[in-house]
């Protein structure tokens, strides 16, 4: 059952610029609002030293990959339940005039590493596309009417990118997770599935128990 909760732990001890509240909580994934300045430069720092950020954002239709354009202020960390490290989301801040919706997401392993950089584009209730920077590839989400369908494509090569077998186990994971016989209920699907925090958490989960993404 999800609970949906603005700042209940909020500290006010905690300064403006050092804040960690609970937004939202499920049975398997709690998300935090964070500021912290010191994370926000290290964040900025891994997404400007990414290869082939810039190519998957112009895959996915975002105009302008310059890391001011996101909101690095305002982070949103995913936590899994039973999983070591965190997930950092950060939100594009406009786009203007459409539906969609982008974030930037990275895992950050118990090393304090960030690995396995993402972009996802959704559009709440609909679609969610996850563009694995490391990979080149777009695991594409569709809802219709609560039937759901994947599909894969390659947006570029990454001759270094070390795909195995294990892709296909991610994709069947998400797609049990999107039709709520998995890990996320019917419940998370309905309301959350395609807000980036939750999305981020469902694929980081099928990634890190099929594929070692540590």
């Amino acid at each position: 059952m999800i609970s949906c909760r603005e700042s209940i732990e909020d500290d006010s001890s905690i300064t403006a610029s050092d804040k960690e509240v609970i937004s939202h909580q499920t049975e398997n994934l709690t998300v935090f609002k964070i500021k912290n300045q010191t994370l926000s430069n290290e964040l900025v720092n891994f997404f400007n030293s990414s290869v082939s950020l810039k190519s998957m954002g112009v895959s996915l239709g975002i105009k302008d990959m310059n890391y001011l354009n996101f909101d690095f202020k305002n982070i949103s960390k995913t936590k899994i339940k039973g999983i070591e490290g965190d997930i950092f989301v950060i939100n594009y801040k406009s786009n203007s005039g459409s539906e969609d919706n982008f974030s930037f997401v990275v895992f950050r392993n118990i090393n304090n590493d960030f690995i396995n950089p993402m972009l996802i584009k959704s559009v709440q209730g609909k679609s969610i596309e996850y563009g694995l920077i490391n990979t080149g590839q777009i695991l594409s989400v569709e809802n219709s009417d609560k039937i759901v369908s994947l599909s894969i494509t390659t947006a570029y090569s990454n001759k270094n990118a070390k795909i195995s077998d294990c892709g296909n186990a991610v994709m069947s994971c998400v797609q049990d997770a999107y039709s709520g016989h998995g890990w996320a209920s019917v419940y998370i699907f309905l309301q959350t599935a395609f807000i980036p925090e939750t999305a981020a958490g469902i694929v980081y989960y099928c990634g890190l128990k099929n594929c070692n993404w540590r």
